[in-house]
């Protein structure tokens, strides 16, 4: 196996997972997947920013947050917003929210996970709704172990992962 490519020839199964994500306009972000969620609020520097920024920074929180239970899996966004969805999709966006965007698939690609989002209405993503404006009395009853408080920001462990990991020089091909 010393002179194997790295390519797969034979695509792995799978595990599925979906993830609802959401934001509002000044609250915050949330997300759930399992019986695993989070609700935080964003910095006061993000708060001016377009909501298909904020949608884009949620689901990368979820990707940081939740990386290593999704390695290897196909991973399914569900999200309100149908820029986010399309950009995730197409993997293009205008305007701010492409950095996310690339910050989203840079994760992707490291942890070998494959995306895909779907439309859902705000109704029907009641969950991530209420957790991205701090409503939790809403979803007391859901069993969901909820984080509010993070003792290290995802986000920024994850940007410091994807520095290391992407500024090391390629191993040399073999002749």
């Amino acid at each position: 196996m010393q002179n194997w490519s790295g390519v797969h020839l034979i695509k792995p199964l799978r595990i599925h997972h979906i993830i609802y994500t959401d934001a509002s306009g000044l609250k915050g972000i949330g997300g759930w997947f399992g019986e695993l969620a989070f609700a935080t609020a964003l910095p006061r520097r993000h708060h001016k920013k377009h909501i298909n920024w904020k949608e884009a920074y949620a689901v990368l929180y979820a990707l940081a947050k939740w990386s290593p239970t999704l390695r290897g899996a196909r991973v399914q966004f569900m999200c309100d917003n149908e820029a986010i969805v399309d950009a995730l999709s197409h993997t293009t966006i205008r305007g701010e929210a492409i950095t996310i965007l690339q910050l989203i698939c840079l994760t992707a690609a490291l942890e070998d996970i494959e995306l895909s989002a779907c439309w859902l209405s705000s109704k029907e993503n009641w969950i991530a709704d209420a957790l991205s404006r701090f409503k939790l009395a809403d979803i007391a009853n859901l069993g969901l172990q909820v984080s509010t408080q993070e003792l290290h920001d995802p986000v920024q462990l994850l940007r410091q992962r994807l520095t290391s990991f992407f500024s090391t020089a390629l191993p040399d091909l073999p002749d």
